[in-house]
């Protein structure tokens, strides 16, 4: 069997004919190292050069965005826990999607009131980081005000 003239672009190919081409090319390779060298010495040949040959690229899967903490603002953070403390809420799920329609972010250097409802899933993981901030806040405040107490008690 004759190999066509543009042999290396046809060994490139994924196509079925090639790779079956390729193969008996490889076959008759080995024959012919058998023939040369003898069977063990053109085995351990094409050993040796399967190990150098270039490995298989594996593409290693992108990692998740991290999370970036913003910065802490204890104000909000004060008037948060007092918005809470003075209302009467059902629970803290209804005060925080209270608390995100009155919410304002900075838009190129304008401080510009939150649009909500637009994209229900970024709601949720807006009011879900509202009450995050709120009890962390709590505890914060709990914590001060036992540190408050053991201080007086000394």
């Amino acid at each position: 069997m004759r190999p066509p003239r543009n042999a290396a672009a046809f060994d490139l190919g994924l196509t079925e004919e090639a790779r079956e081409h390729f193969r008996e090319r490889l076959a008759l390779l080995f024959r012919e190292g058998c023939a040369i060298f003898g069977a063990a010495k053109a085995s351990k040949l094409f050993r040796e050069q399967a190990r150098a040959a270039p490995k298989e690229i594996h593409r290693a899967k992108t990692k998740p965005p991290q999370k970036r903490k913003g910065p802490h603002d204890p104000e909000s953070d004060k008037y948060l826990v007092q918005l809470w403390m003075t209302g009467h809420w059902g629970s803290k799920h209804d005060f925080a999607r209270k608390a995100l329609k009155h919410q304002s972010v900075k838009i190129r250097n304008k401080i510009v009131g939150k649009v909500i409802g637009k994209n229900r899933d970024q709601d949720e993981r807006e009011v879900k980081s509202i009450i995050r901030r709120l009890d962390r806040a709590l505890q914060r405040r709990a914590a001060l005000r036992q540190i408050g107490r053991q201080k007086a008690k000394t």
